[in-house]
């Protein structure tokens, strides 16, 4: 099968894709949550549970999308210039875990 008869996929559908699933189990947790502590006297958890999924989805990968990207970018480099990609995996890590530290505080 040659490039010009193979049927390809459109740029962009596996990204729409997973983030409809992602809002999908969005929408899900919250409605499960809701659902769960549907009492008044529960408003407080409720609350406090919806935050925390927010702030989970929306810190999570806004902060460590950039560490990925800049990861990447080095390792390339180093790769092509004939170094090794070690240091660059020993400073990911430690700024990961600086990262991790400073959004779970």
């Amino acid at each position: 099968m040659t490039a010009s008869t193979r049927r390809t996929v459109p740029i962009g559908l596996h990204l729409a894709l997973g983030l409809g699933v992602v809002g999908v189990a969005g929408y899900g947790f919250i409605a499960i949550v809701g659902r769960v502590f549907d009492d008044s006297a529960d408003a407080p958890t409720l609350a406090a549970l919806t935050a925390v999924y927010l702030l989970v989805n929306i810190m999570g990968p806004g902060g460590f999308s950039a560490v990925e990207q800049e990861t990447s970018r080095s390792v390339s480099a180093a790769l092509a210039s004939g170094f090794s990609a070690w240091p660059v995996a020993r400073r990911a890590l430690l700024l990961t875990a600086g990262l991790f530290a400073a959004i779970a505080a």
